[in-house]
């Protein structure tokens, strides 16, 4: 057959001078043809690069975070609905049941030790930090407190306030059982008897159980008291640091008496004869009832009690008991006996030795039921009347713990005839809350109610539509819809330019690309969670909050157990947060993508190293936010910057012969 021809003038114009073999010219012909083709494709596929489109792109990812800011747009739609009506009239209950009356008392025994109302947290006072939710659980021994792995040490405040008539009374200890599980812990208890304080410190050893007991000062109390009643606050501090586990035993009131003393238990309720304090956000009501009690006919003896808790329990020495119920209000002040206008005793009781007595008194209340719908987590409800607030509670985020202390209902004195409600929402601009917080207007739904002489004795209901739609449980609103119409406008603008842009290039050359496996895992550190919160499961009473969340895009979608998914953004300094993303993950991403047109060479790609090193500041701006929890991070971080050393060890891998 013979020397087949020359199948380029290329390939012939080689045979002819270099005086090849023409096999040999063909071969390397074609092989000329080829390269000058992929280097004809990569030209071609230069010019089609979609500049505008990624200057637009840039522009918008800017501003993409604000959009959420339009669902705000839209206001909330406010209903005031009043209901069924409730008897004006104020009255008192008194039961007696025989029983001997004793000189020493358990006043509390709360053993195992648990969240059930006893002991409980006051934000009102001290910031707890503590995530209930993910390091602390109710068991049949006791409650148990593990440490967060992230914090240095974990601070728990518990407190109980009660009253007691302190002259009846010789002695009052307290004792609390721990037990050290393992790592170190310690306590500080304090017992205040109005101003004056006792206070015991101790450690646990990891095996040990230590009783921690403390004596109330009650004859330092006994003599700068000006009350018969004498307030007792015992307040406990629990310090667990890092990788500790102590457990509450349980926690034991003692009491002595001087004499024989009566139980007797008194309760607050509606005229319908509902417990006030059935809902237990009542007690941090600031217009809360009172009883201004005096014993035995001595106006000199006036004191308040203030229960809050249902039939709350007090021994009292054999006596005659006179008092009047009235609302708290800030403008008013406690009933006076030497003032008959205003003491008009509606409590009068006999106590003797040998009775236990059940006190329900009456008062003519209001309830108001607030109803937001869909449901999400609120940050702050307040009830302003007769020219104060009332009522004025925020809710707060402690790792997977939600501190709520948003109501389902109140009570309200019946005799309020107007009253403001504000309501605020939780802002997209402060995701997790924290100190010094601030509604913004925009949030919080003020809303003015007359109620007026004709539904002065009526319910009300005060319901709020927020501008979202439920779809399959996720809240969609406004600038939720646009930013998801944006972000797939997006993603597939990005598709359509760099199909566009690579459709000259050859795809086996593509696919055996090293730079094609960094890019594709430098896309999926965007598109993956940067933090996963999951808290499925309750053990210790409180709520709890799961999440997913972007530092990279900035965002987060966030839902508890009882409220839809709802995106926020992923932190208060999301223009920090965008333009970091924007600058130096976005554009090197696009970079890279746009970098697959010129064929790779044999040459270290400084350029690229440095696209797929510029995402490294993004994961650093990510660790050094100050609400982060490290036992939170997720693949996303990890991913990007993996992308990396893949690529050099591809390459090295390449270089060294074992891969192509």
């Amino acid at each position: 057959m013979g020397v087949e021809k020359p199948k380029s003038k290329l390939s012939a114009f080689i045979t002819r001078a270099c005086r090849l073999p023409k096999e040999v010219a063909g071969r390397v012909g074609n092989l000329s043809d080829t390269m000058a083709k992929e280097r004809l494709k990569a030209i071609q596929s230069q010019n089609n690069i979609p500049y505008k489109y990624l200057t637009a792109a840039i522009l918008i990812l800017l501003y993409l975070p604000w959009m959420i800011s339009l669902t705000c747009v839209i206001p909330p739609q406010i209903e005031v609905v009043f209901g069924s009506e409730v008897d004006s009239e104020s009255y008192s209950n008194i039961i007696s049941t025989s029983e001997v009356g004793v000189t020493h008392a358990v006043l509390l025994n709360t053993t195992p030790f648990s969240f059930n109302g006893d002991w409980e947290l006051d934000p009102n006072r001290y910031w707890n930090q503590y995530d209930f939710y993910s390091y602390g659980w109710n068991d049949s021994d006791g409650y148990h407190f593990t440490s967060s792995p992230s914090d240095y040490a974990d601070i728990i405040v518990i407190e109980r306030t009660m009253q007691i008539p302190i002259a009846n009374y010789s002695e009052l200890t307290v004792s609390a059982v721990f037990e050290g599980v393992s790592g170190s812990a310690g306590i500080f208890f304090e017992v205040f008897a109005d101003d004056a304080r006792a206070v015991q410190e101790d450690l646990f050893l990891p095996g040990n159980i230590t009783t921690v007991n403390v004596t109330a000062p009650l004859s330092i109390a006994k003599l700068t008291s000006d009350s018969w009643l004498c307030t007792i606050v015992y307040r406990l501090q629990i310090w667990v640091t890092e990788e500790s586990h102590v457990k509450l035993r349980g926690i034991i009131i003692n009491a002595e008496f001087t004499g024989k003393m009566s139980l007797v238990q008194l309760d607050f309720k509606s005229t319908d004869n509902t417990s006030f304090y059935e809902n237990p956000y009542m007690k941090f009501a600031k217009y809360a009832p009172r009883l201004a009690i005096i014993q035995n006919n001595d106006y000199i003896s006036q004191s308040t009690y203030f229960p809050n808790r249902v039939d709350d329990e007090i021994y009292l020495p054999p006596g005659t008991y006179e008092g009047v119920a009235y609302w708290n209000l800030a403008t008013q002040d406690p009933p006076d006996p030497y003032n008959s206008s205003t003491w008009v005793p509606n409590v009068n009781f006999v106590v003797t030795e040998d009775i236990v007595m059940e006190v329900d008194v009456g008062l003519f209340a209001k309830r108001i039921d607030f109803d937001v719908s869909p449901s999400v987590l609120l940050r702050g409800l307040s009830l302003r009347f007769v020219d104060d607030f009332q009522y004025s509670e925020s809710t707060e985020i402690s790792g997977s713990t939600v501190y709520s202390q948003i109501p389902d209902y109140l009570y309200i004195p019946g005799e309020i005839e107007s009253l403001s409600i504000w309501l605020s929402t939780w802002s997209y601009l402060d995701p997790q809350g924290g100190y010094g917080w601030v509604p913004f207007e925009q949030f919080r739904i003020e809303e003015d109610i007359t109620i007026g002489s004709n539904n002065r004795s009526r319910n009300l209901q005060f319901s709020v539509t927020l501008p979202y739609t439920t779809i399959g449980g996720v809240l969609f609103g406004l600038g939720e819809f646009v930013i998801l119409t944006v972000i797939l406008l997006l993603v597939v603008g990005f598709l359509i330019s760099l199909r566009r842009t690579l459709r000259y290039s050859d795809i086996r050359h593509r696919l055996s690309d090293s730079r094609i496996l960094p890019l594709i895992m430098l896309s999926a550190g965007v598109f993956l969670p940067w933090s996963i919160q999951l808290a499925q499961t309750t053990n210790s009473g409180y709520d709890g909050v799961s999440w997913f969340s972007w530092f990279s895009m900035p965002f987060m979608i966030r839902w508890s157990d009882s409220t839809a998914i709802q995106m926020l953004l992923s932190t208060p300094d999301w223009w920090y947060a965008s333009l970091s993303f924007t600058m130096f993950l976005f554009i090197p991403l696009c970079y890279g993508y746009l970098s697959l047109v010129s064929i790779e060479s044999d040459k270290f790609n400084k350029t690229f190293a440095l696209a797929l090193l510029l995402p490294y500041l993004v994961v650093l701006a990510y660790f050094n936010q100050p609400a982060l929890n490290l036992g939170t991070i997720s693949l996303g971080p990890i991913v990007a910057m993996a992308a990396l050393p893949v690529w050099l060890l591809t390459l090295g891998l390449r270089k060294l012969g074992i891969t192509t």
